[in-house]
């Protein structure tokens, strides 16, 4: 059956014509924030967008090699809120850095991230919502912490997957990987947490990975179209790393890696920005003056998660301003292990 024309409906212009008009519309686009991320754009542009991720990169909260230490000062750890964001319900995308990343890390991680982001272990950080006013009196970003989960799971090809690797050069690859399409699009609940092979050191404010006086892992921001991409990273702990001691205390790697990346995996959910902050203010969010983050307070002290796959996973404590405490969960007697398991209805 021959269609009936509408005369209500107007015919598509030429292609030429529509084509000028798309392009129009798209250097138009500038004018309502900016063309979308996945549109291809030019070497000049790709290198103003590198550029910013270098620039705004700040000073990342690292954890340090080696076992927790004691507090400095006195009383009971407290962390309070400056006023920054929190990510609401993370999505993680668990980036390994070339072919050569640990097959066991490679296949484990990112049931690791579902699990621990649909589990107890994130349900307690209610407590750590910013329906609250900052330290200064000021107004909280007014939001709630809850559930996420795993995103995606990626493997990039970088030129540079050996030797010593710098955080601006790190910034650089995820830019890059972004727009080439290899990555999403970063959102406010995008979290990059990026495993590393044996054989990258990683080099970060004078200082190296896996070795004295250096550090496990860390989670940084910068910027991109002038909004927010937090990241994590985790250099490889295996035997010979260097991190192989000092990066947790589990029986195996594998242990230690899930044990570090759920360390720095809630720091970001609960102080994304900490990396940006300048002092005790914003974007700080929940942050304890003289013990630091959530984690950092808790460092080194363990819990296991059990998965609704029956696996056990080895996990950090966190600090509890409501119990007072480093707990994997807040329910009564599972202080030292979380489950995954149905969220509770509200």
């Amino acid at each position: 059956m021959r269609a009936v024309p509408d005369p209500a409906v107007r015919p598509l212009p030429a292609l030429p014509a529509f084509l000028a008009f798309l392009a129009v519309l798209y250097g138009a686009g500038v004018a309502c924030g900016g063309p979308p991320d996945d549109v291809p754009h030019s070497a000049a542009a790709e290198a103003a967008l590198q550029a910013e991720a270098v620039s705004s990169g700040g000073s990342a909260h690292v954890l340090p090699l080696g076992q927790g230490a004691p507090l400095q000062g006195s009383g009971s750890p407290h962390l309070s809120y400056y006023g920054g964001r929190v990510i609401e319900n993370a999505e993680v995308v668990a980036v390994f850095w070339g072919e050569g990343v640990p097959g066991e890390v490679k296949a484990g991680m990112g049931d690791f991230y579902e699990a621990a982001l649909k589990s107890s272990y994130v349900d307690w950080l209610s407590e750590y919502d910013t329906n609250v006013s900052a330290v200064d009196g000021s107004r909280g970003t007014g939001q709630r912490i809850g559930r996420g989960g795993l995103k995606q799971a990626v493997v990039v090809h970088p030129k540079a997957h050996q030797g010593v690797l710098t955080d601006a050069a790190i910034r650089r690859e995820l830019t890059a990987q972004i727009s080439a399409r290899k990555l999403p699009a970063p959102g406010p609940n995008t979290l990059f947490m990026v495993h590393f092979p044996a054989g990258v050191q990683i080099e970060l404010q004078g200082s190296r990975s896996c070795e004295a006086g250096g550090f496990c892992a860390y989670h940084n921001s910068f910027r991109r179209r002038g909004k927010e991409v937090d990241y994590g990273v985790l250099p490889d702990l295996g035997p010979g790393s260097g991190c192989d001691t000092g990066c947790g205390r589990g029986a195996t790697a594998f242990d230690n890696q899930t044990a570090v990346a759920s360390h720095e995996l809630i720091e970001a959910i609960t102080d994304p920005q900490v990396g940006l902050a300048k002092g005790l203010g914003p974007p700080l969010a929940w942050y304890d003056a003289a013990g630091g983050e959530i984690g950092d307070i808790c460092n080194a002290q363990q819990g296991r998660l059990r998965a609704a796959s029956g696996r056990s996973y080895a996990v950090q404590k966190e600090w509890s301003n409501k119990a007072k405490a480093c707990v994997v969960s807040r329910k009564p007697g599972q202080e030292a292990w979380a489950a995954q398991e149905p969220a509770a209805r509200p």
